[in-house]
């Protein structure tokens, strides 16, 4: 859906978003062209040299935690996108179909899936060798389905909907066509807030190394030297421990105001 298409409030979230990860994107491209090549001395303390000091390879603590942000985030975009596809796919079929065999077929499963906290549920699905991408769209369509029966669903009987469906449509493109544009500021605020627990999940999961090698800049396998070196060396996983707390926040906030704001506009 184009952005000069949505309601207002949901091109905000969209527009700023997308600034936060192009700005993100083009500091993380500048610094591995500088900072992240230099090597300086193992666990050099923030100075003038490193502006945030150096980790126990002695990369700068900023470049990698920048770099890191960038792929734990586009990650976490890559999964909340699959989710996002399928759980609104899934949502039009089920409100198209509703208390039909095959909603009824979709909720059980998505009952049984959440019935799982996410972390269990992430390291049963990598137990079984599923890439981490792909286990949390497996995880985090749930929520999605739900907002987007829920909300799609309200719109069925509106006189739009009815109208397309006189005029041949199926009750599918009824609903993709008209039922869904005016549902996406109510999705999109619960996209945020799920987009939020899917970060603090992957991050979980990159922490207990399932993910990338150590070596490799994540956000979760930059804040395990929180074990590894403790308080005296803070300034090598705060940064990130920092990042990931402010992201989840504002993922959050931004979603809850998109929900309150759909239930405004519903009164």
């Amino acid at each position: 859906m184009a952005i000069a298409a949505m309601k207002p409030p949901t091109a905000y979230a969209v527009g700023l978003l997308s600034a936060v990860l192009l700005a993100a994107a083009a500091m993380t491209a500048l610094l591995s062209l500088t900072d992240v090549a230099m090597s300086g001395r193992p666990l050099d303390a923030p100075g003038a040299s490193y502006l945030l000091g150096t980790d126990r390879l002695g990369r700068s603590v900023l470049a990698t935690t920048a770099i890191g942000s960038l792929r734990s985030l586009a990650w976490a975009t890559l999964a909340l996108s699959g989710a996002a596809v399928i759980g609104v796919f899934l949502g039009l079929v089920s409100v198209a179909n509703l208390r039909a065999p095959v909603d009824d077929a979709i909720q059980i499963l998505a009952d049984a899936i959440r019935s799982f906290p996410s972390i269990v549920a992430a390291l049963l699905f990598v137990s079984v060798s599923v890439p981490l991408p792909i286990l949390l769209v497996l995880y985090f369509w749930v929520p999605v389905w739900r907002v987007s029966r829920a909300q799609v669903g309200a719109q069925r009987f509106r006189p739009y909907i009815l109208n397309a469906i006189l005029f041949g449509h199926s009750r599918f493109s009824a609903l993709r066509d008209h039922g869904l544009p005016n549902a996406s500021t109510g999705i999109l605020g619960v996209l945020f807030v799920v987009y939020a627990e899917l970060i603090s999940v992957q991050i979980g999961l990159e922490f207990l190394g399932f993910s990338e090698p150590l070596s490799t800049p994540t956000l979760g396998n930059i804040i395990t030297d929180a074990i590894r070196l403790g308080i005296p060396y803070a300034w090598t996983w705060a940064p990130a421990a920092v990042v990931t707390i402010l992201a989840s926040i504002l993922l959050f906030v931004i979603g809850q105001y998109l929900i309150r704001r759909e239930g405004q506009m519903l009164e």
